[in-house]
């Protein structure tokens, strides 16, 4: 008998975010940590819906509906599983909240209700209601001569149920988005709240007299954001980017994939509430529908309690190779370099750019990218490139969902600096983080290869585990600029000797390197895999992984994510583990090993491994060479496979359960303390030099 050892896709996504949920539940989370986690969830699920939905409900209502290949579920099976799912998730998101709140309301800090004010309250908020929200609020009654209102994609609106004459109709509240997200109540020294969406539909019956209000509620719409399909309907020959604007413009008024409310309320209200929207989208969430509030709140908290009830801050340390004054346009000649964010400083990166900006001998400087930070530090630095002449390429991917409008800008900008602009590939997103810098020298030139598993964002390499190499590897510059060449010219089957390249490179290399470690596990018995990732969703790689643990090779796969492989079951894939960390850091760094019968082989990777990215993206794998690096690898990997604090390990019936705590031990936590210790140890080693040297001259002087 054959066992299912397959998970649908979306359900698993579901599962992680409710390990995203467990984290608002840990004693090691500090108490307003914990609200921020819910506060991720929420938009965690917000954006599955806005794109794994949309594009799920596109195949429903077009008329392409088709069974997965792994759960043999229809789109609209899965929708429905969905929808099912999120509802009995807001049940513990409710519970969850509500415990979060008694916890921070011990140090004072309280999100209240409007019923739960005191006289006092209730006369100042009256007041700011009436002078500083009430002129920002258009309420609107729907009717034959007032049609249904736009509401806003991830807006809350206060929606009555208004009867006269035993004629029934709805009304919306709408709001102005310069309506803030908080009240701080009188006397609270920014500790006690009141949340302004709470607060309108409190007063909200007082802006429609004359009516019978038997019911009110507030709502919030999910609108669809899969862009594939609009994208579908347009001209190739229009210029791209003005496609992309144009498609963005469209994107805010699609239809709504889920509709969310704050209180039941009876069928007659559900129905008018959803105008032309199936009903069975509406669901209960009885937290707040929007943390817009968060980022206001935590700023408002005075500075000790704010420390005392956030993680304690961590600052990203120099590497132990880097020194200061040396020129690392000339260290990497040496050695390759590496750096593990969000522990190491993203200074030597911008370091090594800056000193490619300013070297007379770099002739150019080639760099896909992909999500950006604001005020981007690498485009400054592009545009200084371009205008001291040397030849800059920047391969900006349009499609880099919800960054869309920001790399418009960025592209724009870049465009009047003087810099060579691609836009990606028709067929295929370029998610590849790589960048090359170009060199002239005695024997001709030479290149220095960056490559990363994670995008050229300052902002997300403080929060984001991600690995980055360095390297003058003559085999990889060559392939590195092969691939440069190959986007110019839309060639996506290109040939590469060190790197595996997607949307053909990775998938086959991978799977030609299991297949090599269980022809090796046959012949000496100590065939071994470890690959950590975001998501494992493609079915040829997980039949691939499956065949290789009944082969008997040993396969530890770490999956923050989605995972679509079902470990444990017998015969099939019981030599298959699967560890996933949720913590402080999101962990984002792809590496696959294989043990090679001794002669190990690393690879890092901008690739997960989901279909999307292994057949409809340009990805990167790159090899590891230097054996210094190698061993921080391994030791990265088997640290988070001994992290017993924050690990949970998939079960065979498809449960996550937190691994049994034996050692205490927590790899981000030690990751973090290393990087410190690391950075000690090279300053005390400069000063010990400094006072060497100084003692030296002042001898020789004597």
């Amino acid at each position: 008998m054959k066992y299912n050892i397959y998970e649908n896709r979306e359900l698993s996504w579901l599962k992680f975010n409710e390990r995203v949920l467990e984290e608002a539940t840990d004693s090691l989370t500090p108490p307003l940590e914990k609200l921020r986690f819910l506060s991720i969830v929420t938009s965690n699920l917000d954006e599955f819906y806005m794109v794994r939905v949309g594009s799920l409900t596109d195949h429903v209502q077009f008329g392409k509906q088709t069974k997965d290949d792994k759960s043999g579920f229809t789109e609209q099976e899965q929708v429905q599983k969905i929808l099912k799912r999120t509802q009995k998730f807001y049940a513990r998101q409710k519970d969850v909240y509500e415990e979060v709140l008694r916890e921070l309301s011990v140090h004072g800090f309280k999100l209240l209700k409007p019923n739960e004010l005191s006289k006092e309250q209730m006369s100042f908020v009256k007041d700011v209601y009436q002078h500083a929200v009430a002129p920002l609020l258009s309420p609107q009654v729907v009717d034959a001569r007032q049609p249904f209102p736009h509401l806003e994609n991830r807006m809350v609106y206060p929606a009555l149920h208004l009867k006269k004459k035993e004629k029934s109709a709805v009304a919306f509240v709408l709001k102005s988005s310069s309506v803030p997200h908080l009240i701080e109540l009188p006397g609270s020294k920014g500790l006690e709240f009141v949340l302004t969406d709470d607060v309108i539909h409190f007063f909200s019956k007082k802006l429609f007299p004359g009516y019978e209000i038997p019911e009110t509620c507030l709502v919030k719409v999910t609108r669809n954001a899969d862009l594939e399909m609009l994208e579908a309907w347009y001209d190739q020959d229009v210029d791209y980017r003005d496609m992309m604007k144009d498609i963005l413009k469209k994107r805010v008024r699609l239809s709504p994939v889920r509709i969310e409310i704050s209180n039941a309320v009876s069928k007659e209200f559900k129905k008018l509430i959803c105008h032309k929207s199936s009903e069975s989208i509406v669901l209960v969430n009885q937290v707040p529908l929007s943390y817009a509030f968060f980022s206001e709140a935590e700023k408002r908290l005075p500075k000790e309690l704010r420390e005392e009830l956030t993680f304690s801050p961590v600052t990203p340390q120099l590497p132990g190779w880097y020194q200061p004054g040396v020129k690392l346009l000339d260290k990497v000649q040496k050695e390759d370099l590496f750096l593990s964010y969000p522990y190491d400083s993203t200074k030597p990166f911008f370091q090594l750019l800056e000193e490619a900006v300013e070297d007379p001998d770099v002739i150019s400087i080639k760099v896909t990218l992909y999500r950006l930070s604001s005020n981007s530090r690498i485009i400054s630095l592009l545009e200084k490139a371009a205008e001291k002449g040397k030849e800059v390429l920047v391969v900006m991917e349009l499609r880099a969902r919800f960054d869309e409008a920001n790399n418009i800008n960025y592209s724009e900008q870049l465009e009047q600096a003087g810099v060579r602009l691609l836009y990606g590939l028709s067929l295929y997103k370029i998610h590849s983080k790589i960048l090359l810098i170009t060199r002239k020298n005695d024997r001709g030139i030479s290149h220095i290869v960056h490559l990363g598993t994670g995008n050229y964002n300052e902002k997300t390499a403080q929060l984001y585990t991600d690995m980055n190499l360095i390297t003058t590897h003559s085999g990889i510059g060559e392939d590195a600029a092969e691939f440069f060449n190959n986007i110019t010219t839309s060639n996506v089957n290109g040939k590469y000797r060190h790197l595996l390249v997607s949307p053909y490179g990775i998938s086959r290399g991978l799977c030609d390197l299991i297949d090599e470690e269980i022809r090796f596990h046959r012949e000496h018995g100590d065939g071994h895999i470890i690959m950590k990732f975001n998501s494992l969703t493609s079915k040829t790689m997980i039949d691939k992984l499956a065949e290789a643990g009944r082969a008997g090779v040993r396969v530890e796969l770490i999956v923050r994510g989605i995972c679509c492989l079902i470990p444990g079951i017998l015969g099939e894939t019981d030599n298959i583990t699967v560890t996933s960390i949720v913590g402080r850091y999101l962990e984002h760094s792809r590496i696959y090993y294989f043990y090679h019968h001794g002669e190990e082989q690393f690879y890092i990777s901008s690739a997960d491994l989901m279909t999307r990215n292994l057949e409809r993206r340009l990805e990167i794998a790159a090899p590891v060479y230097a054996g210094e690096i190698q061993l921080k690898l391994k030791e990265h990997l088997v640290s988070l496979l001994s992290d017993d604090v924050k690990a949970r390990i998939l079960r065979s019936d498809g449960r996550y359960i937190r691994k049994p705590t034996v050692q205490g031990f927590h790899a981000q936590e030690y990751f973090m303390k290393r990087a410190i210790a690391e950075a000690e140890e090279v300053a005390r080693k400069n000063t010990r030099k400094k006072r060497s040297f100084f003692g030296w001259l002042k001898r020789k002087k004597g």
